[in-house]
C-alpha cells in the first residue's frame, strides 16, 4: 500500500458527517487498534532499517578506511561513505520509514481526538436546534 493510498483509508476512517457520527462512536476503539498495530508494525522496521544503515555505516567506514594505498582522513572516509550509492539508497528508504511512522502517529493522535470532535458536533446541533 502506497502513502497515497494510506492517507485515503486515514481520510475514509476520519472522515464525519451528521450520518454517520453514532456509528463512527462506536468505531473509534478499531479505528484506534486498527492504527496502533499500523504503528507497532512501521516503527519495528523502522528500528531494522536503523540498525541496517548502522552496519553499513561502520562496514563502508572500514571499507574506506583500510583499503586504500594511502591514508584518507576522517571527513575524506566519512565524505566517501555518505556518497556511497548504497548507503544513500538505505538513507532515502530509511527517511520514508521515518515519514510512515510519523504519519501513523498522528493517526493515532487523530483516533484519541476524533471522540471530541464527534461531541462538539453533537453539542453544536444541539445548540443550533435550541436544546441547550
Amino acid at each position: 500500500m502506497d502513502f497515497t493510498e494510506l492517507q485515503q483509508e486515514l481520510d475514509d476512517d476520519m472522515d464525519l458527517n451528521e450520518m454517520c457520527l453514532p456509528s463512527k462512536l462506536l468505531r473509534i476503539p478499531n479505528l484506534h487498534n486498527k492504527y496502533m498495530r499500523y504503528l507497532f508494525r512501521e516503527s519495528n522496521r523502522l528500528i531494522i532499517m536503523q540498525e541496517k544503515s548502522r552496519e553499513l555505516y561502520r562496514d563502508l567506514w572500514y571499507h574506506y578506511k583500510n583499503n586504500h594505498d594511502f591514508l584518507l582522513e576522517k571527513k575524506e572516509i566519512m565524505w566517501h561513505v555518505e556518497s556511497d550509492t548504497k548507503y544513500t539508497k538505505i538513507l532515502t528508504k530509511l527517511k520514508k520509514q521515518e515519514n510512515l511512522v510519523d504519519f501513523f502517529e498522528r493517526a493515532v493522535k487523530k483516533c484519541n481526538n476524533i471522540s471530541f470532535d464527534i461531541k462538539n458536533i453533537i453539542e453544536y446541533k444541539k445548540f443550533m436546534a435550541g436544546i441547550v
